[in-house]
């Protein structure tokens, strides 16, 4: 997997694989999986899942996202990656 969306400090991929989410109901038009939490996949799907690599930037100690010299940081991470 190439995405990770952060959500108030914690990981929204771990709180899909702990049931705490479910997939986007926007995915509907490309599987019949949206909707459904990691626990209502097919055994197939999620052992296809469990077999991705997940790259990921993890940037630690800028806490504040309002502070200007923390967002040009966020940018130049961004454009570099």
């Amino acid at each position: 997997m190439n995405w990770l969306m952060v959500n108030k400090g914690s990981f929204a991929i771990q709180e899909f694989f702990d049931d705490l989410i479910k997939l986007p109901k926007e995915l509907a038009d490309i599987t019949s999986d949206a909707g459904k939490k990691y626990s209502e996949l097919r055994i197939d799907v999620r052992n296809h899942i469990d077999q991705q690599t997940l790259n990921a930037t993890v940037l630690g100690g800028l806490t504040n996202p309002h502070n200007k010299h923390y967002q040009q940081i966020f940018a130049k991470v961004f454009w570099n990656l």
